[in-house]
């Protein structure tokens, strides 16, 4: 439903944020649409990707149950050179 998709992309942006503080609203949502979370997707584990971006792995990883979005996992890493 559209509240609890609004909720997941609000809580997506707060990790971006904490990951990542010299992102602005702009550069966190490229990030969100750079792993795919606004494609248009014909079965739901399509959705997903992963990015790096100033030495942070972004990942998200769709969670299906017989063909069915059950949730979506996101991880982000800190990347040292």
């Amino acid at each position: 439903d559209d509240i609890s998709s609004q909720r997941t992309k609000l809580f997506f942006l707060i990790l971006i944020a904490m990951a990542d503080d010299t992102l602005d609203k702009d550069g966190r949502e490229a990030v969100l649409s750079k792993l795919g979370l606004y494609d248009n997707v014909s079965q739901p584990n399509q959705i997903g990707g992963s990015l790096t971006q100033n030495n942070i792995r972004y990942i998200i990883e769709p969670m299906v149950d017989n063909g069915l979005l059950i949730g979506l996992n996101f991880y982000t890493t800190f990347i040292s050179n």
